[in-house]
Parts: structure tokens; sequence; C-alpha cells
């Protein structure tokens, strides 16, 4: 049977799907000894084509050649020439090229292996910050309820102030007085540690992220 070697040389026919197209069309023609790979012609990108295979089959496979290319392929040149050697069969061209697409994949898998360590060891610290957030938080917390057990006895005092007055009312104004200065200087300032605490808390949601 008649065999031919085709040449498609031209500025970009390597990785555009050029011989995946080739390789597509000889089975759909129904050719069993097919072959194609990439090369350089003269500093030019190039795909080989061998192919063998009755005069119908090698003018459709031309005519295809000629007329179809991949749509990012940019083409100079197609040229065809007799053959003499031996063309493998097309199973063997298909395995070779599947072969070369898995090690064309190796790379991107392992780029894509360290991106996710990457992600996990991000995790791992973003986790580890918002624990301490959280214990950051806790410790406001806590203060924020001293205060308010400090705040409920200087209430407490001033209810026991209200009974004294109850009890001894003009004798002891003067007392009273003085004791619900005490009593409200004393709550003033509790209540401003405790605004200080509450910047505080919104302070550190801020750097987490939690509040804008």
């Amino acid at each position: 049977m008649p065999k031919i070697k085709i040449i498609i040389t031209g500025k970009e026919v390597h990785g555009v799907g050029y011989r995946s197209m080739l390789i597509d069309r000889a089975l759909e023609i129904g050719i069993d000894h097919f072959n194609t790979f990439n090369t350089f012609k003269d500093d030019h990108q190039a795909v080989i084509v061998l192919i063998e295979g009755d005069e119908e089959q090698l003018n459709e496979f031309m005519d295809f050649v000629q007329t179809m290319r991949p749509e990012r392929a940019v083409v100079s040149r197609i040229i065809d020439e007799e053959y003499g050697k031996t063309v493998p069969p097309i199973e063997r061209c298909i395995q070779s090229f599947q072969m070369g697409q898995w090690v064309k994949g190796i790379p991107l898998l392992l780029d894509i292996r360290d991106v996710l360590q990457s992600v996990k060891g991000d995790t791992g610290k973003m986790l580890e910050k918002q624990d301490e957030t959280i214990k950051e938080i806790k410790k406001v917390g806590e203060k924020v309820d001293l205060v308010g057990e400090k705040v409920d006895k200087v209430g407490e005092k001033v209810d026991a102030v209200g009974e004294k007055v109850d009890q001894s009312r003009v004798e002891n104004v003067e007392e009273m007085r003085a004791l619900k200065h005490e009593a409200w200087s004393y709550s003033e300032k509790r209540f401003d540690m405790l605004t200080e605490d509450i910047k505080e808390i919104k302070q550190a949601l801020r750097r987490e992220g939690i509040l804008p």
C-alpha cells in the first residue's frame, strides 16, 4: 500500500491540538498504520505525519490536512512526499501521544500539590491566630465580668444608702450625700474601665476582620 510523509510547518503548530486532530481524523477514515510527532524544520515548528493506506484514504486525509487546522494554529507550509520506510500501527502512535500528554501534566500536578500544601500551611497559621484572638477576647470578657460584679456591688451600696436615708432622714443628710458621691464616683470610674475593655474587644475583632 502507498505511504506518504506530510510536513506541516509554521509559527504555531506545537501545543495547539494539531496531532490530536490528525489522529482523530485518521481513525475516522479507518487508517491502520499512522504516526505523527512534533519536531523543528529550519528553526520553525513542524508536525510530521506518516501514513499508509489505499489511494482513497490518502487523498481524503490530504484534503483534510489542506483545509482544516486547529483554531490557534499558524501554518506557513504543508508539503507531502513519498515515504519508503515502515509506518507503525496507529495504536502505537496513540499510546505514545497519550504518554506524552501525561508527562506534560506531571509538572502541573506537582504545582497543584505545592499550592495545596501552601494553602494548608496558611490555613494552619490562620487557625492558630484565630485561637489567639479568641483567647484574647475571652480575657477581655473576663475583665468585663469583673467590672460588672463591681458595678453590682456599688449598686448594693447605693441601695444600702437609700435604706439609711429612710431610717434617718434629716439628721443623716450630709452623710448620705457623701456616701452617694463616693458611690457614683466609683461607678463612673468602673464604667470608664468597662468602656475601655469594650473598646479592646472591638479592636481585636477588627484585627481579625470580624468587624469592619
